[in-house]
């Protein structure tokens, strides 16, 4: 709807100085983008892009408003065409990058950073930003499970396509799929699948967080089936999301 999509726009700037208005707005636009491309055009035709990104420097002090805005950041740059390229255009690789290395120990934000980084390492352009920058490969794959695939995976002038050194620990690389049953994952197992196998060991981080995302998402039945690859999974899982009208990341959050 329109008319709540200008409201929630209103509220980021009506209410810069309240913190829990603005996550929640953040939040909100965020699901609002997974509604389709019209909803998207109309968010980027607001500039809600750049507004996400002034907020990591406003909001510095605030982790959960940063992290919400990254979170639209990310949802932004995988459904609406041009956003990647907006964010590119607005210096959003060296903005994310002092975001994160500011803030070692705030672990959600680490992990929305990373994600976000991860999207715009698919472009060409994000890939020399990337490159562009002294030592931000080493800083985003310093430990951290995301940022190992994020090196491995994409194209770029550090890509190293070969043996991958965190697939020895499981004996399989996760890309080949997910293991069988129910019974075979765990807390860990999740995290590892997801990309984020070693971010409490790099991150002075709290685990309650993941341990109430996986009790909710074996919960649900979603847990990832035989074979599934981690695209096809998060795809279900969104699209289980947008069924029926529930955020699993909200909830766990909630729940910490």
């Amino acid at each position: 709807d329109q008319g709540v999509t200008t409201l929630l726009i209103s509220s980021l700037h009506r209410h810069s100085d309240k913190p829990g208005l603005l996550q929640a707005s953040f939040a909100m636009l965020g699901r609002l983008a997974e509604l389709g491309p019209a909803v998207c055009t109309e968010l980027l035709r607001h500039e809600v892009v750049e507004t996400a990104l002034d907020s990591l420097e406003k909001d510095a002090g605030e982790p959960q408003v940063m992290v919400a805005a990254l979170d639209l950041l990310l949802r932004l740059c995988a459904s609406a065409e041009g956003a990647s390229g907006r964010a590119l255009a607005r210096g959003c690789v060296g903005r994310v990058l002092r975001t994160l290395k500011a803030l070692p120990g705030k672990e959600e934000l680490q992990l929305s950073g990373l994600q976000f980084l991860a999207k715009l390492a698919e472009t060409d352009q994000g890939r020399r930003e990337l490159d562009a920058v002294p030592g931000s490969w080493q800083w985003l794959t310093a430990g951290v499970a995301q940022g190992d695939r994020l090196v491995h995976l994409h194209a770029g002038a550090l890509s190293d396509p070969g043996f991958w050194l965190p697939a020895a620990a499981e004996g399989a690389l996760f890309e080949d799929g997910a293991p069988a049953g129910d019974h075979a994952w765990s807390v860990q197992r999740l995290k590892e699948f997801m990309g984020v196998a070693s971010v409490k060991q790099a991150l002075d981080g709290n685990n309650k967080y993941y341990h109430k995302y996986f009790k909710l998402v074996k919960g649900f039945g979603l847990l990832p089936k035989a074979g599934e690859t981690q695209g096809e999974w998060h795809s279900r899982l969104r699209q289980y999301q947008r069924e029926n009208f529930i955020d699993i990341d909200l909830l766990a959050k909630r729940h910490k």
